[in-house]
């Protein structure tokens, strides 16, 4: 985890003293050209730390549902913030006309696709999902396995919606289990000398 954790802040932190330097060096002809290029140079290194950071660490927990939903909301969110804080920046330079509704059209569209982009990631591990079903069969002993989950899975809509009732409906999801999904106990094998008669 180290070693990418350091590469993605080398890099981050580079493009952003690189910016820092190019700024103080530009001289008055090209300003405004290098101030652009300074400012894209800043945010982009910015996007590296904290993203390439995130995905570093969260690579190394393992990516879990709830890791995975983590980083992608970073991911979105970083860059989304990084550009509606341009369009303020722009809204500062221009106090009145196009320059300004253009900004804050900016700043609506970025806000839009942040949150459209948030909700959708919220609702990304809702449902069965392949780890809310190992939870489920991982603490199953005395049934098939895949039939516990199968009915679990026809019973409740969700993992929320069973965690929330399990309690409540413990008779009910027994004595579902005993009916459909019971596993043979075969118990010992019983020890016959010789051959069978019909051999």
């Amino acid at each position: 985890m180290i070693l990418p954790i350091v590469l993605f802040s080398v890099v981050g932190l580079a493009f952003i003293v690189l910016g820092t330097m190019i700024n103080k060096q530009s001289g008055a002809g090209n300003r405004e050209t290098n101030k652009l290029f300074v400012a894209m140079m800043r945010l982009f290194g910015v996007v590296v730390l904290v993203v390439g950071n995130a995905y570093a660490v969260i690579d190394n927990k393992g990516w879990t549902t709830d890791n995975v939903k983590m980083f992608s909301t970073i991911a979105l969110l970083v860059p989304v913030l990084i550009l509606v804080l341009i369009g303020l920046r722009f809204i500062g330079l221009n106090a009145r006309g196009m320059g300004r509704t253009g900004a804050l059209l900016w700043m609506v569209l970025w806000l839009a696709i942040g949150g459209y982009g948030f909700m959708e990631i919220s609702n990304a591990g809702q449902g069965w999902t392949e780890e809310s079903k190992k939870k489920i069969t991982d603490k199953v002993t005395p049934y098939d396995r895949l039939c516990y989950l199968e009915q679990i899975m026809d019973m409740y809509d969700s993992p929320e919606e069973y965690n929330k009732n399990i309690v409540k409906d413990e008779e009910k999801i027994a004595k579902r289990m005993e009916e459909n999904c019971r596993a043979c106990d075969l118990g010992e094998a019983e020890e016959v000398e010789g051959l069978p008669d019909d051999f």
